[in-house]
């Protein structure tokens, strides 16, 4: 796990630009990398607020919005981050580096809040990986999703 710098939002940037998610299955092509951003409020422990997935021609960052705790899907980040942790090697995410995204589903809740994404990864002629990504207290947390229980 690398960790590039501090753990704190720096201050409030550009408006983020949203994605239409079609976008991503058509132009962007394979997933290169995939990054977390932390946020830690005085002594409590960290929190991923940001999931950054690195294509081959796009980036998009899902950030977790905390007030009303739904899932943003866009071209930049919302807030500046000081921290940035390479977790392409950790689980679910080493098993779809390298591969395009075939499906995306937009998530809503029973409340009616956008509050996860879900992706399809995979290769011609492979079968699926599934990868949820749901915000819970204001906090991104990774699903690795799979056919048999």
């Amino acid at each position: 796990m690398d960790i590039l710098a501090a753990k704190m939002p720096l201050s409030l940037s550009v408006i983020a630009m949203e994605i239409e998610i079609q976008k991503i299955t058509d132009e962007f092509g394979k997933l290169k990398s995939v990054y977390s951003y932390v946020f830690q409020f005085k002594d409590e422990a960290e929190m991923k607020a940001v999931i950054h997935l690195k294509f081959e021609s796009g980036d998009v960052f899902h950030e977790a919005k905390p007030d009303t705790d739904e899932i943003s899907c866009s071209s930049s980040l919302m807030d500046k981050y000081q921290a940035s942790i390479n977790i392409s090697s950790e689980l679910p995410w080493k098993n779809v580096i390298g591969k395009g995204v075939r499906w995306i589903w937009n998530l809503k809740n029973q409340q009616g809040y956008n509050d996860a994404i879900q992706y399809a990864f995979a290769n011609p002629e492979e079968n699926e990986t599934l990868i949820q990504l749901i915000v819970e207290a204001s906090e991104i947390k990774t699903y690795g999703i799979s056919e048999k229980l």
